[in-house]
Order: C-alpha cells, then sequence, then structure tokens
C-alpha cells in the first residue's frame, strides 16, 4: 500500500516569513527511488562521448580513457570532455569540482621477461 504524505514548509529568507505552503511532488530523503530515478535521469550521459566508458553507481559518475599515443592525449580527451560539458549543461547538471580528480596511468614501454 502506498500512502501519500503532503509535507508543509514555511520559508523565510532575510529575516521575512513566507506563507505556509505544501510540497506536492518530489523524492522523500532516504527513499531507495531516489538513487534509482537519478540513474535514470543520468544514464543518458554515456551516449555522448564515444572514446570515453563510464561507470555510474547512484550519484558518483567514473569516466575512463585510453589511448595509446601519449601526444593525442591532451586533445582527444579534452574533445570527449567537451561533450560530457554540452551534456551536462542540457541536462541542467554540474560536476562538483571538489570531490572530481585525474588518475593518469602509464604503461612502461619496456617489455619485461618473467
Amino acid at each position: 500500500m502506498i500512502r501519500l504524505r503532503i509535507i508543509f514548509i514555511i520559508v523565510e529568507f532575510d529575516n521575512v516569513s513566507f506563507d505556509l505552503c505544501a510540497i506536492l511532488c518530489g523524492i522523500p530523503q532516504g527513499s531507495i527511488l531516489g538513487p534509482l530515478l537519478f540513474i535514470l535521469y543520468i544514464s543518458g550521459i554515456s551516449n555522448s562521448p564515444k572514446l570515453l566508458k563510464f561507470i555510474l553507481f547512484a550519484e558518483d559518475t567514473n569516466i575512463f580513457y585510453s589511448c595509446c599515443k601519449l601526444n593525442n592525449l591532451g586533445t582527444s580527451l579534452n574533445n570527449e570532455l567537451g561533450k560530457v560539458s554540452q551534456w551536462l549543461i542540457a541536462s541542467r547538471l554540474a560536476i562538483n569540482i571538489k570531490k572530481t580528480i585525474k588518475i593518469c596511468c602509464l604503461q612502461s614501454q619496456a617489455k619485461k621477461n618473467w
């Protein structure tokens, strides 16, 4: 059985209180529905650039890129991230730069004999 809850709030800004207002839509915090709907909303991000690989989990997104030529890395990666940026703008989303890191892994050119 689904139980409908109506939540009422009073907004106060700069010491001015506004009228009581009912929130008639939204997803309750802590609901399993929130992460599921977010995944459905953001799942289109992986369709924008073709050279990037994505792993999506709840509100976390991991983006992977690999190339064979180091001199092409900056240009092609910036082009692909530009496509991601366009998708984010169109979807009204933003990247939290404070939670963003990059990790660069290089494979040695010398082959090792084991």
